[in-house]
């Protein structure tokens, strides 16, 4: 079993959305937070560095968020449990537990990409061709 996108790395957890896709996302939905980021690479000057912190979300939020590809599941809880309008960029993991409330929560729009998104490597990690489908997820 390749547990590889399971295990938190530069490899896999710290690749930034591409300015183009952001933008696209940013201009339809207007976000307010970036709910999966760092100092490093914030995407919304209001950022939060910790799913279990509820700094920087206020009521009626609108959150981007690309979460850490190693553990997605929190988001996407935190997302189906609150009002906040979520946008999420994910990996088409079909047999996951997140993916499957997802689909199933009557709140969740999928938005599926016809070709695989080149995500930009964190300093010091080389460009690669992407390894997996990705879709578009709106929470709200």
């Amino acid at each position: 079993m390749n547990s590889g996108f399971n295990v938190a790395t530069d490899q896999n957890d710290n690749w930034r959305t591409p300015a183009w896709l952001f933008k696209a996302l940013d201009t339809e939905f207007l976000f307010d937070v970036d709910g999966a980021a760092d100092e490093s690479n914030k995407l919304c000057p209001c950022f939060v560095r910790d799913i279990r912190n509820n700094d920087g979300f206020t009521n009626g939020a609108r959150v981007f968020c690309n979460p850490p590809y190693s553990n997605i599941d929190p988001f996407v809880r935190r997302a189906l449990a609150g009002s906040d309008l979520w946008v999420f960029i994910l990996p088409a993991r079909t047999r996951a537990a997140w993916f499957e409330a997802l689909i199933h929560s009557p709140r969740t729009e999928v938005r599926w990409l016809r070709k695989r998104i080149a995500f930009d490597p964190p300093p010091g990690v080389e460009a690669s061709s992407p390894r997996m489908d990705t879709f578009i997820a709106v929470v709200r």
